[in-house]
């Protein structure tokens, strides 16, 4: 993804990122479970990583999260800061 904002590490423009730089605005996920189905907070313990994308031209960041076990969730937003993105649908296996 892109737009989690500043990061902790300012990177050289145009470099490959490594592991180590990380958002400084708070991140939070938003599970959903259906196009009527409200959305629910993820833990936010749930977050084990979100930083750079190591190997990727910087500016390209991820996020890992553990779902909880034993729910179905098909969708997803992020807010970082007062940034919200818009959601999307995903697939568990």
């Amino acid at each position: 993804m892109t737009g989690l904002g500043s990061l902790s590490e300012t990177p050289q423009d145009g470099s490959f990122a490594t592991a180590g730089a990380s958002p400084t605005l708070p991140i939070q996920i938003f599970l959903g479970s259906g196009p009527t189905a409200s959305y629910v907070a993820l833990d936010p313990s749930a977050i084990k990583y979100a930083g750079d994308a190591p190997g990727e031209i910087e500016g390209v960041q991820q996020i890992n999260v553990q779902l909880p076990a034993g729910v179905a969730f098909n969708s997803l937003y992020v807010t970082a800061g007062p940034g919200v993105s818009n959601a999307v649908r995903f697939f568990e296996q």
